[in-house]
């Protein structure tokens, strides 16, 4: 898939494990379906929390948050 120029807003809930960790990415909406699969994994491997807490004990969460986007690579690659 060419991404190169393409743009994205979306909706994510986004489960956080009580160690901070992405546990799973799920998009609520988005302005470009298509790349709702990329973007999720991107969430997914990239973002990490401070571990989350409730009465001082860790716990894990969902949280909605709102993303933009803009690729300007000809394709996805991964970090070397």
């Amino acid at each position: 898939m060419q991404l190169r120029g393409l743009r994205a807003v979306v909706l994510a809930k986004i489960q956080i494990s009580a160690t901070g960790e992405v546990e799973y990415v799920i998009i609520v909406n988005s302005t470009a379906p298509q790349l709702d699969d990329i973007i999720r994994r991107r969430i997914a491997a990239r973002w990490r929390f401070e571990a989350p807490t409730s009465a001082g004990h860790p716990t894990a969460v969902q949280y909605l948050q709102s993303f933009r986007f803009s690729f300007w690579l000809d394709r996805c690659r991964r970090p070397s």
